[in-house]
């Protein structure tokens, strides 16, 4: 058997670099979003309980949290909003339970 002569590599194309992507919008746009989602909780939990105080409340906002957070997660642009909706649905949860522990 003769040894086989090595190939020559394939003609691989580099993927083409966008422009850099800056952490720091990154950064406030996760802000952006946490503030957002908790202004929600905020507003649903404190301001609107009379009105909302049933358990379809809780499971709208979670779902509409869950998939406006999502459906921003999905989009590059604006990942980190998607990002920070989606940890308000924490803070969402600490907002009404302190409102329940105070009522």
């Amino acid at each position: 058997m003769q040894p086989q002569e090595p190939k020559e590599p394939l003609p691989y194309e580099p993927r083409p670099e966008g422009p850099p992507r800056r952490l720091a919008a990154a950064g406030w746009q996760f802000w952006l979003g946490l503030a957002a989602g908790s202004a929600v909780s905020l507003v649903i939990w404190w301001w609107g309980w009379e009105r909302f105080s049933s358990i379809n409340a809780i499971i709208a906002a979670i779902l509409v949290k869950a998939a406006a957070g999502s459906i921003l997660a999905a989009v590059p642009r604006v990942r980190s909003i998607g990002a920070g909706v989606l940890v308000s649905i924490a803070v969402g949860a600490l907002i009404f339970f302190s409102v329940c522990g105070s009522r």
